[in-house]
């Protein structure tokens, strides 16, 4: 927890130098530390939803790819012996 805190601080002071932070510099804004975890961020709220539509094309397509080689295979799929009880059966270790 200390060393996110000067993390926090470093990266919020400004520089000697320059006369910015590290913050403005990555990210063109000053940090708002007023945030608190129930804020929501635009970009991130946009990019979530494209993750979930990027998710679900995905999966519509694993379903249809699995589907497509579920038929191939079982078009050329032989059935095995009919096995009952008390039948001799090789077994190879």
């Amino acid at each position: 927890m200390l060393l996110l805190t000067a993390q926090l601080a470093y990266n919020t002071t400004p520089i000697e130098t320059t006369k910015v932070s590290p913050f403005f510099t990555n990210y063109r804004r000053k940090a708002d530390l007023r945030q608190g975890l129930d804020i929501e961020i635009p970009r991130a709220a946009v990019k979530a939803e494209q993750m979930s539509t990027l998710h679900v094309m995905l999966k519509e397509e694993l379903e249809f790819i699995r589907t497509r080689i579920k038929r191939y295979y079982n078009k050329y799929r032989l059935e095995g012996p009919c096995l009952e009880k008390r039948d001799k059966v090789y077994l190879i270790f």
